[in-house]
């Protein structure tokens, strides 16, 4: 076989940017699975990192593995409908945490506004059946995005950005 035909035996398909699938239940904000998954217009699959550790003797050095490291923030784009619900889900989740109107906070311990529900699953080109899956855990919203309105931004949907913070991740499939 060429050099092509092997690639193009051994990449099949290939795994598509566009194929994935957010997941993620909310102690308060946005429920709906489906909504929040249709609105998505751009999410990641976290990267991992092993650090290195330099051990020095007589002039050599040895580098052996660390411990497994990686971004504590995990970032989702989201379209954004006239009615604002969804940014308004995480707006209802950050003010659970602290709200800074009544100076008040409805989650009385960690458990009440972080979840264990978030998942991104990466998808099938052919049949959308999950090929990976992704598990995200102590996972609570940091930061929502501002939205940019200009007079000039015709034949746009505004969008919006939310981060994430969580302990760590696993691959669940």
């Amino acid at each position: 076989m060429g050099v092509l035909q092997d690639l193009k035996s051994t990449l099949g398909m290939g795994a598509r940017a566009n194929r994935y699938k957010v997941m993620l239940s909310a102690p308060i904000g946005p429920s709906d699975d489906f909504t929040l998954n249709t609105l998505c217009k751009g999410a990641s699959i976290p990267a991992k990192t092993i650090g290195q550790i330099e051990v020095e003797k007589q002039g050599r050095k040895l580098v052996i593995a660390g411990d497994a490291s990686y971004e504590n923030t995990w970032t989702l784009t989201f379209w954004n409908t006239e009615e604002m619900d969804l940014k308004k889900g995480f707006e209802d989740w950050l003010d659970y945490i602290d709200n800074m109107v009544t100076h008040s906070r409805g989650a009385s311990t960690h458990n009440d506004y972080m979840t264990e529900g978030a998942k991104i699953q990466q998808l099938s080109t052919i049949d959308n059946s999950v090929k990976a899956e992704y598990k995200f855990f102590n996972f609570w919203p940091t930061n929502i995005s501002s939205i940019d309105l200009a007079d000039d931004s015709r034949d746009t949907i505004t969008e919006f950005s939310v981060d994430f913070a969580f302990s760590h991740f696993e691959r669940i499939s």
